[in-house]
């Protein structure tokens, strides 16, 4: 009886051996390294347009102003500039620079892809020379920071229109 459960002892074991190689090769077979799993859901890169509200003063004698706060650019991204156009009871009416504010002044933006500054530049619109400004003036305005790989998603973004702006690429 001993010899039989020695003998039983080493084929029980030869089996275990056996079950633990046939699982390793099979899990080895199975995982080629040149096999890829599915890619799943690409996660977010990061917003596709951010928005930058700011107020700048123009006083007697100004012809510019410098608005430094703009961050994240590169130099396939764009900035569209908007001024607060008017107010109607509680509702803002934004539109795009460079516009003539007022019938009286000429508002161009120029932005620094160096520097980061966004020059918001003011003439007469008259075409005389010197200050528009006549008094201090205090205006709001927007500066939509466009990422280039959103412009190559959304070829047909009309910019003209903070709304559209805004809705397309989700603004607050």
């Amino acid at each position: 009886m001993a010899t039989t459960h020695i003998n039983m002892k080493k084929t029980i074991t030869k089996i275990g051996i056996l079950i633990l190689i046939s699982i390793t090769a099979f899990l080895f077979n199975g995982c080629n390294k040149g096999d890829k799993g599915d890619q799943g859901i690409q996660g977010p890169a990061g917003p596709e347009a951010t928005s930058f509200d700011f107020d700048l003063t123009f006083n007697t004698g100004d012809t510019y102003q410098t608005y430094s706060g703009i961050t994240g650019y590169e130099t396939s991204d764009i900035v569209v500039t908007y001024i607060l156009y008017e107010n109607i009871g509680s509702e803002g009416y934004w539109t795009q620079l460079p516009v003539i504010f007022d019938n009286t002044v000429n508002i161009i933006p120029e932005f620094g892809d160096q520097s980061g500054l966004l020059y918001i530049n003011t003439v007469k619109a008259n075409g005389t020379s010197g200050s528009p400004w006549t008094v201090s003036t205090t205006l709001a305005f927007k500066a939509v920071l466009i990422k280039g790989r959103a412009l190559s998603s959304h070829p047909g973004i009309q910019n003209q229109s903070y709304e559209k702006v805004k809705e397309t690429f989700h603004l607050k």
